[in-house]
């Protein structure tokens, strides 16, 4: 059960923020579960509000917050929609230019320069190690 506070602090984002005034059913549970730094499994069907049990967290909680996704569409709509709110967000996939992500990695903390001669396995500790990740939500 979530603390009378962190609901509080939940439902302020909803409104401020999203302009939503209720969670969907399930939505609430995982958020809670996020927030409590439990490591968390959620299943839920298309346009459940999946992207809001990672967004709200994300808001609420120190450090990143990084999502994982096979489908560049969805990176896509999830940037814009966050970058319209006034959310600092970036995207990195095959579809951005090079330029923009290495100005995301600037933002990020992660402004190393990368060799093109080190082992591609390395990327990822190269790309995160500078930058402290709160949230690492994968979705299918």
């Amino acid at each position: 059960m979530a603390s009378r506070s962190r609901r509080s602090r939940v439902q302020h984002l909803l409104e401020s923020v999203f302009g939503l005034s209720e969670l969907r059913p399930g939505q609430a549970a995982v958020i809670d579960a996020v927030l409590a730094r439990q490591h968390t499994l959620a299943i839920m069907p298309t346009a459940a509000g999946k992207s809001l049990c990672y967004q709200v967290p994300a808001l609420l909680m120190p450090g990143m917050t990084v999502i994982v996704s096979p489908l560049i569409a969805l990176m896509r709509d999830q940037f814009e929609k966050l970058s319209a709110l006034g959310l600092e967000a970036i995207q990195i996939n095959s579809a951005v230019p090079a330029a923009d992500i290495h100005r995301g990695r600037a933002r990020m903390g992660g402004a190393r320069s990368s060799s093109s001669s080190r082992p591609r396995s390395n990327w990822r500790r190269r790309t995160w190690a500078p930058c402290w990740v709160g949230v690492w939500s994968i979705l299918p």
